[in-house]
């Protein structure tokens, strides 16, 4: 039940007062209605332009007020991808400012930061091809966060042990943005059904095999992406497992 998940987590706001500072993504609406009346100052962060406390990103720049103080933050050139980091970068610099860090050292730091293992982890580019790591993604919400960090061009790598998310949520990103689907483990038979008439769909038995399926696929400056939208115990130990199997597959590539 997701009210009562969502309740126990703003649970955190019963030790807070006035005194305290809750940061929040004011682009969620059900955020919004549930901490109008919370005691701590609010600073919100979201994708578009507004008038309260806070951040928010346009062309690659988080622009920031906190009172009467104004920030810009200039990040052309990072390595993380896709909205949900967008989302992350503004939280961070948020905080980095209240710690009164300067500008050109939050641009810079952020910009140098290249992610973390399994999370959209740049593995290797091969003949102009991208091969990208994010065995992170368990769920059918962080596989369609990943779908939306890449314009076109992806043959994706999916499955695992069915999680029971709802794959159809993803057909609009899957027909824009997917040219074909390579599925393995448990879940594929339900993959499949959600994804065959959206967009291209294969099947493997081993993640070996779904690599060299999407390598040979694969054109120039097409991504080869490995977000699985499920767990991994139905072929691997862990998620973290599976994503070093796939780096250790794709650096045998030639």
């Amino acid at each position: 039940d997701f009210n009562a998940y969502a309740q126990a987590k703003l649970n955190i706001l019963k030790n807070m007062t006035s005194e305290d500072i809750l940061i929040y993504n004011r682009d969620d609406t059900y955020l919004g209605k549930s901490l109008k009346d919370a005691a701590p100052k609010k600073l919100v962060f979201s994708m578009k332009p507004h008038q309260e406390d806070g951040a928010y990103w346009d062309h690659d720049i988080i622009f920031i007020r906190i009172g009467n103080e104004n920030r810009q933050i200039y990040l052309k050139n990072t390595y993380l991808r896709g909205p949900h980091n967008r989302y992350n970068m503004m939280v961070a610099s948020l905080v980095a400012v209240l710690q009164h860090i300067p500008d050109k050292i939050i641009s810079k730091e952020i910009c140098k930061f290249t992610g973390i293992e399994h999370r959209l982890e740049l593995v290797r580019n091969l003949h102009k091809i991208t091969f990208i790591n994010d065995s992170k993604a368990t769920t059918v919400d962080s596989l369609g966060y990943a779908l939306k960090s890449f314009d076109r061009g992806i043959i994706l790598i999916a499955g695992g042990k069915d999680k029971g998310g709802d794959f159809s949520e993803l057909n609009s990103l899957l027909k824009e943005r997917v040219k074909q689907v390579v599925l393995i483990g448990q879940a594929a038979d339900r993959m499949e059904k959600a994804w065959k008439e959206v967009t291209r769909v294969e099947r493997e038995k081993t993640l070996k095999a779904a690599v060299m399926k999407a390598y040979s696929i694969a054109s120039p400056d097409d991504i080869v992406l490995l977000s699985p939208g499920c767990s991994s115990f139905d072929m691997f130990e862990d998620f973290e497992d599976r994503g070093r199997q796939f780096k250790k597959i794709v650096e045998k590539l030639n």
